[in-house]
């Protein structure tokens, strides 16, 4: 994986002002209305994130979230127009339904409430233009499936940014410690539900074909 480290900016402009601890114990109990225990758990233990700037953690960074052994060649006119697999409509509508809501931010600030938002009904009191959004965005997913989008998209898509989070509470550290942090990756959110749409219904029979042999179809995110 190739790491690039965003620059010119400064890193006090980003995030909420509110105290780290305060704002983890509001997102708790939002998310204990909704039932959301377990994440409301993760919430409260919290020990936040590292600013990637410093040089000791882009260090780290690099070092647990290696380049790639070797080089990925640009595609070519072949595999741009190869036969591919295209997103069922009625698979998708569901897999959007299934997206969790609260969750973090995706790259460009995509969430899954944008997703599931456009999921109205033949029978939703909403203008023409509004009911077929989930139709246009159907057809921008098989587009990028097949291939139809210039490569440098694909760049883009298929990118994920890291997050430095601490392994400690940063007030347990002794004074000149460094912190240890943890990479988490965030990949886009739509790709996600794209991919959970190409391959799920598929799932069950890849893995009946292959037992015991651990099989995986989808790029996990969150992996240190």
């Amino acid at each position: 994986m190739d790491i690039v480290s965003v620059g010119n900016t400064d890193s006090s402009n980003f995030g909420s002002k509110r105290d780290p601890k305060e704002a983890n114990y509001h997102k708790a109990t939002d998310l204990i209305k909704t039932g959301q225990h377990r994440r409301a758990r993760q919430a409260i233990l919290s020990t936040g994130c590292s600013d990637p700037t410093l040089p000791h953690i882009q260090e780290q960074m690099g070092a647990k979230f290696p380049k790639r052994k070797k080089p990925i060649s640009t595609p070519n006119h072949e595999h741009f127009h190869a036969p591919h697999a295209k997103v069922d409509r009625s698979i998708f509508r569901e897999t959007l339904k299934k997206l969790k809501p609260k969750t973090s931010p995706s790259l460009g600030c995509l969430r899954n409430e944008h997703l599931t938002a456009l999921l109205y009904t033949d029978r939703s009191q909403a203008p023409p233009s509004t009911l077929n959004a989930f139709d246009k965005l159907h057809q921008l997913c098989n587009e990028i499936v097949v291939g139809s989008l210039p490569w440098y998209f694909y760049i883009a898509w298929t990118a994920t940014s890291l997050s430095a989070v601490n392994k400690i509470d940063p007030a347990s550290l002794a004074e000149g410690d460094i912190m240890d942090c943890r990479p988490v990756a965030m990949g886009n959110t739509l790709r996600k539900a794209v991919t959970h749409a190409l391959f799920d219904h598929f799932l069950q029979d890849i893995i009946a074909e292959t037992k015991p042999t651990q099989f995986g179809c989808r790029e996990k995110a969150c992996g240190s």
